[in-house]
C-alpha cells in the first residue's frame, strides 16, 4: 500500500511518545486505512463499534453503478463484434435491459482511503470538524468476512475494470440462447441473466471512474442483499430515509501496552483531527472518548490539510 506525508502526532497522556507511521509501515508493519467522517459519525462509531453501510445507491457518488453498467455494455459490445447481428444486437438489447433492472441492486458500502490527510476527502465527507479514523486493514478484513462483507481496493484503471468484468460477461454469452423470445420465455431469460447481474452489481462497489484515482479508496461491501433481511436498517440523512446495514467491528479486547488497561478493540488504530479551529480541543475530546468507552486508540494526529 502506497504511504502519504507523516503528519504532527500528539503525544497521548499515557506518557508514551507514540510515533505514527504512514499507511505503507503503520503499527509494526500494520496497513492502516481511514474513514473520513463528520464529528457524530466517529463518536457513533466508538460508542458502537459499528461501521454503518449505506446502500449505494444513497452514497454520494450516485453515477458510479451507472459507470460500471456502461462499462460492461463496452465489454460485450467488444466481445460480440464478430458475432451475427441478431445475436448481438439481441443479446446487448437484453443486457441494458437486465442492468437497468438491477440499478439499485442491493449492496451496501462504507468508504476508506489510503490516504490519512486528503484535502478532497476532508471537503468530500467531514462537514466543519470531521475525523479519520484509521482501521487495521487485516483485521477490518477478518471481521468483514465474518458476516458475509468484503473489503476490497476500488480499481481505477481500464484494464482492471475490464479484467473484473469480462469474465461475467463471456459466461453470460456462452449461456445465452438467442432463440428465447422475451416475451414468452421472459422467466428463463431472466433466471439466466440473474447470477450475472448480481455479480456485476457486487463489482459495482469497486469500480469507479479514473478521475477518482487521488482517493485511492478501499470498500467495505456487501453481496446484493435483499431489502427484507433482518440485517436492513434505517436513518434519516438530509430529510431522506437512507437503508442501512450495521457492520460490527469487534475484535475481541486487547491490553494497552504501557498501562495494561483492558480496551475494546474495533480494529481503530489512529485517529487523524481534521483542520479547523481549536484542534487541541478536538484531541482532548477524542482521547477522552476513547477512554470512556475503552476503545484501542494507538495515535491521535492533527491534519496539516489547509482547508478553511
Amino acid at each position: 500500500m502506497r504511504g502519504a506525508v507523516v503528519r504532527t502526532v500528539i503525544e497521548l497522556p499515557y506518557g508514551e511518545n507514540n510515533q505514527f507511521f504512514s499507511s505503507s509501515t503503520a503499527n509494526a508493519g500494520e496497513p492502516i486505512i481511514f474513514h473520513y467522517t463528520r464529528a457524530a459519525g466517529a463518536l457513533g462509531i466508538l460508542q458502537s463499534g459499528e461501521m454503518w453501510c449505506t446502500l449505494a445507491s444513497h452514497m454520494n457518488d450516485r453515477v458510479e453503478g451507472k459507470y460500471a453498467h456502461s462499462l460492461a455494455k463496452s465489454i460485450a459490445y467488444s466481445e460480440l463484434r464478430k458475432s451475427a447481428d441478431s445475436f448481438r444486437n439481441n443479446f446487448l438489447s437484453e443486457l441494458t435491459e437486465q442492468l437497468a433492472r438491477y440499478q439499485h441492486a442491493k449492496v451496501y458500502a462504507a468508504c476508506f482511503s489510503e490516504a490519512e490527510d486528503l484535502l478532497s476527502q476532508w471537503r468530500g465527507y467531514t462537514g466543519k470538524f470531521g475525523y479519520a479514523l484509521g482501521f487495521s486493514l487485516k483485521s477490518l478484513q477478518t471481521v468483514a468476512a465474518t458476516q458475509h462483507f468484503l473489503l476490497q481496493p476500488v480499481k481505477y484503471k481500464y484494464e482492471e475494470q475490464r479484467d473484473i468484468l469480462l469474465p461475467v460477461i463471456q459466461d453470460l454469452v456462452s449461456k445465452y440462447d438467442p432463440d428465447l423470445d422475451p416475451d414468452e420465455d421472459r422467466e428463463k431469460i431472466d433466471i439466466l441473466f440473474a447470477p450475472a447481474m448480481k455479480r456485476i452489481a457486487e463489482k459495482s462497489a469497486i469500480i469507479k471512474h479514473p478521475s477518482f484515482s487521488e482517493e485511492r479508496e478501499w470498500r467495505l461491501h456487501s453481496h446484493p442483499l435483499s431489502p427484507l433481511q433482518d440485517r436492513t436498517d434505517f436513518v434519516v440523512r438530509d430529510d431522506q430515509i437512507v437503508p442501512i446495514v450495521k457492520v460490527k467491528l469487534d475484535n475481541g479486547t486487547s491490553k494497552h501496552r504501557n498501562t495494561f488497561i483492558e480496551q475494546r478493540d474495533i480494529c481503530l488504530r489512529s485517529c487523524v483531527i481534521g483542520p479547523g479551529a481549536d484542534p487541541t480541543e478536538r484531541h482532548d475530546a477524542m482521547w477522552a472518548v476513547s477512554r470512556r468507552y475503552r476503545v484501542r486508540l494507538d495515535q491521535l494526529i492533527e491534519s496539516s490539510a489547509p482547508l478553511r
